[in-house]
């Protein structure tokens, strides 16, 4: 699936929005799937979708009611236009390369053992990034332990609109009377670059 580009009100979440933009409202209720969880990650916003007994999902262990439980993860971009957020939609078999904090791993399904098809195998993959992802935002999250001449590299660029860039050096700018921690990208501009993108960085110099 392509991106979808359309208008997000500026009171709503990008969660709200997708919640809303992806509703099974049209389906009778006993067969309707329900979001049960969410999460973010840099990039990305994740949903925990319950779907009901009969839903053709067969690489999960399903729950005493028959349900399973599986991820929509949506890339998601934004803009100045009009069409001022953009998505696109994946779910966890597909392999998404968007990662959010292991604790939403606990609202999932859980894989069953003997399931070796490509969805299963994605996944899986898809699951172990997150607790991967998790793991190392405690060791790069925060920039106070990012010091001044640190070479630090995201696995995918960050998006900044008029560029895109992956390698940053840390850097410190007097703002106000105070030094701020900034990212200089390789292009000579400085970014900010909030916390939780700083988990997927990985410290490559100094």
């Amino acid at each position: 699936m392509g991106w979808t580009w359309t208008h997000k009100p500026s009171n709503m979440t990008a969660t709200e929005f997708l919640m809303r933009d992806t509703s099974w409202d049209s389906r009778p209720e006993a067969e309707r799937p329900k979001v049960v969880a969410s999460a973010t990650g840099p990039g990305c916003v994740a949903l925990a979708v319950r779907f009901p007994k009969g839903s053709p999902v067969d690489i999960f262990e399903p729950a005493l009611d028959g349900s399973v439980t599986v991820a929509l993860v949506f890339a998601v971009q934004y803009s100045k236009d009009d069409y001022n957020f953009g998505y696109k939609e994946m779910d966890e078999c597909m392999g998404p390369f968007f990662n959010v904090s292991a604790s939403f791993l606990k609202h999932l399904s859980p894989i069953k053992a003997d399931a070796n098809c490509s969805s299963a195998v994605n996944a899986r993959q898809w699951r172990q990034g997150c607790l991967a992802f998790s793991a190392t935002r405690t060791k790069a999250n925060g920039v106070k332990k990012l010091t001044p001449g640190t070479k630090i590299k995201f696995p995918s660029p960050l998006n900044f609109g008029s560029f895109k860039e992956s390698e940053f050096v840390v850097s410190t700018i007097v703002h106000r009377g105070k030094n701020k921690t900034v990212f200089r990208a390789q292009n000579g501009v400085y970014c900010r670059i909030t916390g939780r993108a700083l988990g997927q960085a990985e410290i490559v110099g100094q």
